[in-house]
């Protein structure tokens, strides 16, 4: 015999419980799509501090070479008796601090690309597939005028909360239901007969049906813990909701801000660049002329040095600024282009 049970969902009860369900795989579904775009963001950070080290070891294997020649070229002076010692030491503590300078990046770019490797969940092996960085500085991401700050809504840990907040609204519907009695049809479906000649005849068949009815009378304490616990959960996914909100406002204006930071003092330190290039040039030919020691070139020519490495520093922080405010504002600039991975969830916090 078969016995089967059906439970009306007069109260929507059940409904519920399968909208709590989908809402929280909903939310598990935009936390993976949340991950995914900070592991991007990093990934990107990091391919643009690769890039950067690489600028500044060509920077110091530039001003290596320069200061290479330019000791050959005072140790011949002194042979000629044209310089003394004093312009070699000079010489030399040039070439040692632009020496100084790539060893340091080169060291850079060693931790970086085992940074790479690390966010992509790669070992030792892939260390040596990581070739140089092909980026350009001067072409950086490109930022709209205007950021609507509706693009915030499109954030996978935003819709992540409201999804919880869906979820939490149906599992506190749920718990208020348990208070309705549950009513269960139940049927009966057999056979009952004496002896195996008889149990296939007709009359050997029996059935039944009813209707059971549940009244949860003496569950009153259980279904109000119940209820209030569920509650609680709902006031904590609005908030949650809200911390959300509010620290993806500031993470967004503080990245616009610091790509406006960036710009400006990217403009004054070009300007600065070219102010110390001119001097450095302008030094150096009076050196060649005899005009002055190479002794007066030292001061000059580390600064210039540190100058083009504040330049390149300035242009990765810039792209670095982008690519935080994108990741910000949730992967993108075209509020009609959404996520197409994440999930929408249906509902809003309530006021």
């Amino acid at each position: 015999e078969a016995n089967l049970g059906w439970n009306l969902d007069f109260w929507g009860r059940q409904a519920d419980a399968v909208a709590q369900a989908k809402s929280a795989a909903a939310a598990s579904a935009l936390d993976y799509a949340a991950a995914r775009l900070a592991l991007t963001g990093a990934i990107a950070q990091t391919y643009v501090e690769l890039a950067r080290t690489e600028r500044l070891i060509a920077i110091a294997q530039a001003n290596l070479g320069q200061r290479d020649k330019a000791l050959q070229l005072v140790r011949a002076r002194v042979r000629s008796q044209l310089a003394s010692e004093l312009d070699v030491r000079a010489a030399e503590t040039l070439q040692a601090q632009a020496r100084q300078a790539l060893v340091q990046a080169q060291g850079q770019r060693e931790l970086l690309v085992h940074a790479l490797a690390l966010l992509a969940g790669q070992g030792a092996n892939y260390y040596a597939a990581i070739r140089p960085a092909a980026i350009r500085f001067d072409t950086a991401l490109a930022l709209p005028s205007v950021l609507p700050a509706d693009l915030l809504s499109r954030r996978p840990d935003i819709m992540a909360a409201l999804a919880r907040i869906d979820a939490a609204q149906a599992g506190r519907e749920v718990a208020r239901k348990a208070f309705y009695p549950d009513i269960n049809l139940k049927a009966l479906v057999g056979t009952q007969a004496i002896g195996l000649g008889n149990l296939f005849m007709s009359g050997a068949v029996t059935y039944g049906a009813g209707a059971a009815i549940h009244l949860p009378i003496f569950e009153g304490g259980k279904l109000r813990a119940e209820h209030e616990g569920a509650t609680a959960r709902l006031d904590r996914a609005v908030a949650d909701y809200n911390e959300t909100v509010l620290g993806a406002v500031r993470e967004a204006a503080d990245a616009l801000a610091l790509v406006e930071y960036s710009r400006a003092e990217l403009n004054e330190q070009r300007q600065a660049l070219h102010g110390l290039a001119e001097v450095t040039r302008l030094n150096r030919v009076r050196v060649a002329s005899g005009l002055d020691s190479r002794l007066d070139l030292v001061g000059p020519d580390i600064r210039l040095l540190e100058a083009q490495q504040n330049e390149a520093n300035l242009q990765a922080q810039t792209l670095v600024s982008a690519i935080r405010l994108t990741v910000a504002i949730g992967g993108g600039f075209d509020r009609n282009d959404p996520l197409a991975s994440a999930p929408h969830p249906s509902s809003r916090p309530n006021p």
